[in-house]
């Protein structure tokens, strides 16, 4: 695999199971390179497979340095095994760290940490010219909305005589014949993703050649029509040869053995078309043997019989053999001229789709990122190293590359001259880590066999040096025993493409303190204690969500315990220290719907989450009668908002009255909402002089958006989203393009043809994590839920007539045109076996990965529709080997599949054996598993029929009527409504966000620092990471790139480093900018005032409660001389929120503290 001239400069591999500290490893060894030469950053790359993986090593390296630098005690592993390993003092590691760090602060460009896709990219930059690219190209980084483009502009652009055209319209014709749904886009979109397959990649310009030269073309389906032809013709003769004997013998069909189905038979199927080995069937095949065979057995006519004989001999036998010579010979080319026929038009549909992909990227000034590494692989193929390694513009001697297990091979090809000419550079110091078994992203083309294949070099001649890293440091006992005894029954080289051996097992390196109910629990529904419809997906997965919302809920009441990290011991658990795990988040919402019924908060990863919200929905629906006031759906939605209010009732009456028209035409009639339209007609016409997010802030300002939607619960996280979506306006604005326009776009997202961040309002609360296995690698969880274990597997893609494989090439189904049959070829039946492998192989993989994200507990639940069946087909298939059966692990369809033989053969789970008529083998084992089975019929899911409540379930009506309505009772001159600010600075005005005020850039200091201090996840910062966060932020567009010199990093700096931020890290529970609304005495407002209150609202900047003690943090961002003038101003506020707390949460002990950005201190009032 590697040149030999590189064996006097080791490479190490490091295979690194889950939760061994590769993390850690990688890091020592990049340190202990700086510690050696403080200069050397310069010449290292070290590449990861994810931005977040990138940012996590960045931090720990530069975090660890200053700890190194500064001798901290939380820094004393990387300082012991630095000294240990280097054999250096630590004063000497201590000074080399603190040059090293100020090296990389001071020249950050050449800090080389960064993901693969990333550094590809900056090698296709500065080889631009040499590649032929334009300037400022951009890197498309969603290949499959582009491709999913291309299809629709490609079918739009068809005319009546296109060959596609007519290729769509057969394949439509021809799903109605197999009962298949006839809107094919959706077929051709999925097919058309085979464009970004290496094996398409490899071959797609010949392919694009041969294609189209037209005149070429012609020639190639001529000669492939000419050997059908010949087929058929050669065929015909040879059966009218045989009738033509037949006719002057005098003899018929059934004066031969077995008449129509017998060695005659051959004939028929032949004259009828059928040409394939299936009609050498026994008895014609024992006739071919022995002429005698044709003859009728027991014929009583001697003489008859005697003819037969010499006619079968001198003309029909010699006719059979040479008939079968010819048939055999032509069929292989008769067969693959006719598939080649038949599937060509679905290889020209892939090539057209190419083709508009790349005249899309054209137009565009645009290049996919797929298509990256194959034209850096062209190029390096034609070029020497040392050419690359000057345009890159920095001369490597190290490279280090992080989960090499998704490495593809296109990307390592590319790689491979890289690390070469560094191992010829450099002594020890380039690395590779990888673990077989967490290789999950085979839809981006890993290729997990390249990493076996340098574990397996390294066993043989121990070239390169291979180091295992086993021990875990991340789970309990418990959780590693059950791993290991579930994957040593299931994982192998044929299943999983990794043997889980010794080498392989999860071995314990954490500490954790005893603990009670530890065992692995399984939780299954059995469909077949119920007469529902088990084929309901969705009353599958509703029962589903009930039971793990219900354990969840169970475990909170009772304070199950987890072990606290940062305190060192035990403490109840909370719903931010459980995950749901899902192979997909298609039904995730009802268990973030199950969990919220039962008092719970979740947050659900999806990117879609934004437009979910009632809010953003009914700003879309507005944008939309502005642009065309009939769409009927659009209109009722917002004129039955709470925003204009008009009843259904009165609608329903209205439409009545005129059914032929439409909704508009129908209640224009209505005064009221007349008024109502005419000022949208105001809005129409303000909106084709302005830009779109002017246009939105004048309909926040017209109908009272924010106010009213602010009453709703979650009125803060509302206002964020109204806030967020003039963000979007303003940054689509830039395209110069029309409302229109802007509605299709928001459109496309809503319907997964795009990607939009929106507003996270819960990622960093107190809540349920909910979200899809490769979401969840790489992170640790105490409590783990894996999920919808019964869901099938994907296996569509192994349905397909064409199939394209990395490895194998093309293969085709049979099709038989005049009966309109299909027929499985053998290459596709080969294909298909070991593309449902390959699928099998990740899948366990995956389900690795799940399992093993578990600190504590590991919870598996699942619905089965007949437990007994399943448990059967287990025991009746496992074996009695340890590693289950090769023949039952190729038939499973779900992970419940995949772990029921170990749960059969787990000495525990006695009553899962009793329920098979096959008793299984059990296998000593030290995990621990309790079992239980519910019937469906015990589980209600009535609770997700009940009808969606319009907005006013959740609108908070009371608040907003004694906002609307209340009256002071003491002085009609008090305000009945006042916000803490009002009362603070005893002045009346009406609080709006400041988008509203025009330009959304326009945005003051002190909110900004606010919003700011807001968005920050809560954990340790260093002044570069601190950076890099808020460059994230800007990223997400919630704060703009023009803010960022407003922002002074010294001062929020200042803050993370302060005690009162130190307690906040340690905290039980904390909220950020936490709305609050109370009744306050009136003395508040006015001394003057002896009786009666005011109704008054706030927003706590942050709340953290540790140890039952509420803590009050307000952030300051006025320009004062000491801390005592910011008590005197703000004490009310702080008291006002003290109050509210008391009032509201039932905070017994408060503490209330200002933090002076401008000071960098604090104080407590």
């Amino acid at each position: 695999m590697y040149n030999k001239s590189t064996d006097n400069h080791p490479l190490t591999v490091y295979k690194a199971s889950a939760g061994s500290g590769k993390t850690y490893t990688l890091s020592i060894e990049y340190i202990k390179l700086l510690i050696t030469q403080p200069q050397c950053y310069r010449k290292i790359l070290a590449v990861t497979f994810t931005n977040k993986a990138t940012e996590e090593m960045k931090i720990r390296i530069l975090s660890q340095l200053y700890g190194i630098w500064k001798l901290l005690p939380d820094s004393r592993s990387y300082i012991d095994r630095v000294t240990k390993d280097l054999s250096v003092s630590e004063a000497f590691a201590s000074k080399q760290a603190g040059i090293a760090l100020h090296n990389i602060i001071h020249d950050y460009n050449y800090f080389r940490i960064e993901t693969i896709d990333s550094f590809f990219q900056s090698v296709l930059n500065n080889l631009a010219r040499e590649l032929d690219l334009t300037a400022n190209l951009r890197v498309e980084l969603n290949d499959y909305q582009i491709e999913q483009h291309a299809v629709d502009k490609l079918i739009e652009g068809l005319s009546r005589k296109d060959d596609l055209l007519k290729w769509i319209l057969s394949y439509i014709k021809e799903n109605i014949e197999d009962n298949k749904n006839w809107n094919v886009i959706g077929l051709i979109k999925k097919f058309g993703e085979n464009i970004f397959r290496d094996f398409y990649k490899i071959n797609c310009n010949r392919l694009n050649e041969v294609l189209q030269d037209k005149v070429q073309l012609q020639k190639f389906t001529d000669s492939l029509k000419e050997i059908i032809r010949r087929m058929k013709n050669t065929m015909t003769k040879q059966c009218e040869q045989f009738n033509s004997i037949l006719s002057e013998s005098g003899f018929d069909i059934n004066d031969f053995a077995y008449g129509k189905s017998g060695t005659c038979s051959y004939f028929l199927k032949l004259s009828d078309g059928q040409y394939d080995g299936s009609i050498v069937n026994k008895r014609v095949q024992s006739v071919i043997e022995c002429s005698d065979k044709w003859l009728r057995k027991n014929e009583k006519d001697k003489h008859k019989q005697s003819e037969l004989k010499r006619v079968i001999n001198d003309s029909l036998w010699p006719l059979l053999v040479e008939t079968e010579q010819l048939r055999s010979e032509m069929w292989k080319y008769y067969k693959s001229a006719d598939l080649t026929l038949q599937h060509i038009s679905q290889l020209r549909l892939l090539n057209s789709i190419d083709n508009k992909v790349m005249e899309l990227n054209a137009d565009a000034n645009r290049f996919l990122l797929s298509d990256t590494q194959f034209l850096l692989h062209s190029l390096i193929n034609d070029s020497d190293s040392p050419f690359i390694f000057e345009k890159i513009g920095t001369q490597l001697e190290y490279v280090m590359i992080d989960e090499f297990q998704d490495t593809s091979t296109i990307q390592w090809s590319n790689f491979k001259i890289l690390l070469e000419e560094c191992m010829s550079r450099s002594a020890e110091g380039n690395l590779i880590v990888g673990d077989v078994k967490q290789s999950i992203y085979r839809f981006r083309s890993a290729c997990p066999e390249i990493f076996n294949s340098d574990k397996n070099s390294a066993s043989k001649d121990g070239f390169p040096n291979l180091i295992t890293l086993s021990k875990n440091f991340r789970s309990r006992k418990e959780v590693l025993d059950f791993c290991n005894f579930i994957f040593e029954n299931t994982m192998s080289k044929s299943f999983g493409e990794v043997n889980y051996d010794k080498d392989e097992k999860l071995y314990l390196g954490a500490s954790f303190e005893e603990g009670e109910n530890l065992d692995t629990e399984v939780l299954l529904i059995d469909g077949m204690e119920t007469k529902e419809n088990l084929d309901d997906d969705l009353s599958k997965v509703q029962k589903e969500a009930i039971l793990v919302s219900s354990k969840i809920k169970e475990m909170i009441d009772s304070g199950y315990k987890v072990f606290d990290n940062k305190k060192g011991q035990k403490r109840c658990i909370k719903p931010s220290d459980i995950v749901i795990l899902l192979r997909s988040l298609k039904n995730a919402s009802f268990f973030s719907e199950a969990l919220s019924k039962r008092g719970i908060s979740s947050y659900l990863e999806s990117s879609l989450e934004y437009f979910d919200n009632y809010e953003v929905k009914l700003v879309i629906n507005t944008l939309k009668i502005i642009d065309n006031p009939y769409d009927d759906v659009a209109l009722m939605s917002f004129l039955a908002s709470p925003v204009i209010n008009v009843s259904l009732d009165k609608i329903a009456k209205l439409r009545s009255t005129n059914k032929s028209s439409s909704l508009y035409e129908s209640v224009i009639c209505d005064d009221e909402i007349k008024c109502i339209m005419d000022k949208i007609k105001d809005v129409r016409s303000f909106s084709y002089n302005h830009k779109l997010y002017e246009l939105l802030n004048l309909v926040y300002k017209e109908f009272d958006v924010i106010e009213i939607l602010s009453a709703m619960e979650g009125g803060l996280v509302r206002q964020k989203n109204l806030s967020l979506m003039v963000s979007y306006a303003k940054t689509f604005d830039d395209k110069n393009l029309s409302l229109h326009e802007f509605i299709s776009y928001l459109e496309n997202i809503i319907l997964g043809k795009g990607s939009l961040e929106g507003i996270n309002p819960l990622s960093d609360g107190d809540n349920v994590l909910i979200t899809t296995i490769h979401k969840s690698k790489g992170l640790e969880y105490p409590v783990v839920f894996v999920s919808e274990t019964g869901k099938s597997f994907n296996f569509s893609d192994l349905r397909s007539d064409l199939m394209i494989n990395d490895d194998l090439g093309v293969s085709f189904n049979l099709k038989d045109t005049k009966y309109k049959l299909k027929y499985e070829s053998i290459p596709n039946m080969v294909f298909k076996e070991y593309e449902k492998n390959k699928m099998l192989s990740e899948e366990i993989r995956i389900l690795y990965v799940a399992l093993t994200r578990a600190k504590e507990k590991i919870i598996i639940t699942g619905f089965t529709g007949n437990l007994e069946r399943l448990i059967l087909k287990a025991a009746s298939k496992m074996g009695d080997d340890v590693l289950v059966s090769d023949l039952y692990l190729k038939s499973c369809k779900s992970y419940l599949d995949m772990i029921m033989p170990s749960l059969l053969r787990h000495p525990a789970l006695n009553e899962l054996r009793c329920l098979s008529d096959v008793t299984p083998k059990t296998f000593i084992t030290e995990s621990k598993v309790s079992l239980k089975v519910l019937g469906a019929s015990s589980i209600n899911e009535s609770e997700f029929y009940e009808k969606e409540k319009i907005v006013k379930e959740d609108f908070n009506l009371e608040w907003y009527k004694k906002i609307s309505d209340f009256k002071y009772d003491g002085n009609g001159s008090i305000p009945k409504y006042l916000s803490v600010s009002d009362i603070k600075h005893k002045t009346k005005y009406q609080r709006k966000p400041d988008f509203l005020d025009g330009n959304v850039s326009s945005i003051n200091k002190g909110t900004l620092y606010h919003l700011l201090l807001e968005l920050l996840p809560v954990k340790r910062y260093t002044i570069k990471s601190l950076e890099e966060e808020i460059d994230e932020i800007i990223k997400t567009g919630k704060i703009l790139e023009s803010d960022k010199k407003i922002i002074r990093l010294e001062d929020i700096f200042s803050y993370l480093t302060s005690d009162i931020y130190e307690n906040l890290l340690y905290s039980d529970k904390y909220y950020k900018e936490m709305p609050i609304n109370f009744y306050i005495p009136s003395s508040y407002y006015d001394n003057s005032l002896k009786s009666g209150n005011i109704l008054s609202s706030g927003v706590i900047d942050l709340l953290f409660i540790t140890n039952d003690t509420y803590n009050i943090v307000d952030y300051k961002t006025d320009k004062v001389s000491s801390m005592d003038e910011l008590k005197d101003l703000y004490k009310i506020q702080l008291d006002l929120y003290e109050i509210a707390l008391r009032e509201k949460m039932n905070a017994k002990n408060v503490k209330k503290f200002i933090y002076s950005i401008y000071l960098g201190k604090f104080i407590e009032v």
